[in-house]
């Protein structure tokens, strides 16, 4: 039979017996059957002054934080001493908005568990940590909340009343809205579908018609649940829809927004997605960037969003079977002013030859000059800001492309050269010697010539040349409207030669020396260029290490 709970058996005499319970509360002195002995009145004492005590310091305790938030009031030069709208207008410039980024989403619900560590910049929740005047304030302002980041597969309860609570924080205003995927390998992920996940877009969806921006990058198993409100009219202006970087090999196909909830977003840019992943109205799109992407998408959107003044092109998908041979007129598109296109693949050449472009104002471009030549001679576009990156890997001589493009361009008031390849023909060209009888007049309208990361292959006196008289028409002043002449990060011809496994030191000064010899500026070039300088064009001159050259001859 177990013995009872409450008895216990003796180690020496192995009886049980009961447990005998001893009081240490002090209630009764166990010595006497009369009073209490002295130092139990005593210690009775002493325990009744500690609690008289207690309750003083807790009285005390609670005066403090009321003095406190006084003195704060009195002392905090922000809030005390400025107007409620200025300062609410500080908090929002100290809250910065939420870039696309992942991790933002989780680190922001860390902070709203008031985690003590900061790693994911300010939101309001961190903010609102600093006091109970600030907490007051930003808490009260929705305008302070409509930056909302939220991570699709981070969803316990606790995260689920967290999205819940920011989104109506913000009230009714327009919302920023970034939704990320988590980290597949984090902890926390949670891929497979469930309940929760489409309970969390319900929440998402519900304030689609506040949606002023959105920024999305999930998988396909999540994409399906965001669908957007029927119900609602969207206020929607930027989409910002890339491929969920943890799957990569593939080009999405899932589909944003359901058939009867599609936006109408003003601006517009897509990573590695097709075209008809794209479920918005193209109508009122003005400005596009595409990246990853296959050639004939781009021809796609200006077809669709006619209203396109403004596109920018990525990296652009070289080996995508859907490149197609241009097509026997090229395309008419009268609204685009600007197009940039970091692109170096093979496809470039496809979508010059697909294009008229008659507005166009500004051309960046890296490469393939001889196609762009032909592009802005068949549209005839006034091109004000042409900005060149040469990558020349195929053409023999690139400088002669360079110059048959500028020929087609008098109305270059901007040229930008990052890493051209430059000889003294290219400065003749510009001066008032270079013209051949026929030639045409190398961009008259030139105001700022900008052109970095150079080798010296030319001579500094063809620089001076630009701007010397004519001696046949002394009195006009060639380049009389440039104002401003950079070359900078110049580099010398024989730069890779300085590197080796063994050198000493001794040899290392020495091609020092001769580095700077050979970048060095002829002390007569100087001056023609310190005479220019005084006419009132602006000269900055520097090497690779960013020293500048021109000073060191004042």
């Amino acid at each position: 039979m177990a013995r009872p709970q409450s008895s216990f058996r003796c180690a020496l005499c192995h009886v049980d017996a009961p447990i005998q319970p001893i009081d240490v509360s002090g209630q009764s002195c166990g010595f006497s059957g009369g009073p209490p002995c002295p130092a139990c009145s005593e210690l009775k004492n002493v325990d009744d002054k500690i609690h008289d005590t207690v309750v003083i310091l807790q009285k005390l305790l609670e005066k403090q934080n009321v003095l406190k938030d006084k003195r704060n009031q009195y002392h905090d030069r922000l809030t005390n001493h400025l107007p409620l709208e200025l300062v609410v207008r500080m908090f929002g410039f100290a809250i910065k908005q939420l870039p696309f980024y992942g991790y933002k989403a989780s680190m922001s619900f860390q902070h709203h568990q008031i985690h003590m560590w900061d790693s994911c910049g300010h939101t309001p929740w961190t903010l609102s940590t600093v006091c109970k005047t600030w907490k007051d304030i930003i808490w009260a302002t929705p305008q302070l909340w409509t930056s909302v980041s939220i991570n699709t597969a981070y969803i316990p309860t606790e995260y689920m009343t967290f999205a819940k609570e920011w989104l109506r924080r913000s009230g009714r205003l327009p919302i920023n809205l970034t939704l990320y995927e988590g980290c597949w390998n984090d902890r926390n992920y949670i891929g497979e579908e469930a309940s929760v996940v489409k309970a969390l877009f319900d929440i998402v969806n519900a304030s689609s018609p506040r949606w002023r921006s959105l920024a999305v990058s999930v998988s396909d198993r999540h994409l399906k649940y965001l669908s957007g409100d029927p119900g609602g009219i969207s206020r929607l202006e930027d989409l910002h829809f890339e491929q969920y970087p943890g799957f990569r090999n593939e080009i999405r196909e899932t589909s944003i927004f359901c058939p009867h909830s599609k936006p109408s977003p003003q601006r517009v840019f897509a990573e590695r997605v097709h075209f008809k992943s794209i479920g918005i109205v193209w109508d009122h799109v003005t400005q596009v960037e595409l990246s990853s992407c296959p050639p004939v998408d781009c021809l796609k959107v200006l077809c669709h969003a006619p209203q396109t003044t403004h596109l920018t092109l990525g990296y652009l998908d070289d080996d995508n079977p859907q490149v197609a041979a241009p097509t026997t007129e090229p395309l008419l598109y009268k609204q685009l002013q600007f197009l940039k296109i970091r692109s170096t693949c093979k496809t470039i050449g496809f979508l010059f030859d697909s294009l008229t472009l008659p507005s166009l104002r500004e051309l960046y471009i890296s490469g393939h000059l001889s196609q762009a030549a032909a592009l802005v001679a068949r549209s005839g576009c006034p091109v004000t800001h042409l900005h060149l990156e040469e990558q020349f890997t195929h053409q023999l001589d690139p400088e002669h492309h360079l110059l048959d493009l500028l020929e087609h361009l008098p109305s270059v008031t901007e040229l930008v050269l990052e890493k051209p390849h430059l000889s003294d023909t290219f400065f003749d060209r510009l001066g008032p010697y270079g013209l051949i009888e026929g030639d045409p007049e190398l961009l008259p309208g030139l105001r700022s010539l900008k052109i970095s990361r150079c080798a010296v292959s030319f001579q500094w006196q063809s620089v001076a040349r630009m701007f010397e008289r004519d001696p046949e028409a002394p009195e006009v002043w060639p380049r009389r409207a440039l104002r401003s002449l950079e070359v900078t990060e110049l580099e010398d011809m024989r730069r890779g030669d300085y590197y080796g496994s063994e050198r000493s030191d001794s040899w290392y000064v020495e091609q020092r020396r001769r580095r700077l010899e050979s970048l060095q500026i002829p002390e007569e070039v100087v001056r023609s260029l310190l005479e220019i300088h005084e006419n009132g064009v602006e000269m900055r001159i520097t090497d690779d290490r960013r020293n500048d050259l021109l000073p060191l001859w004042y």
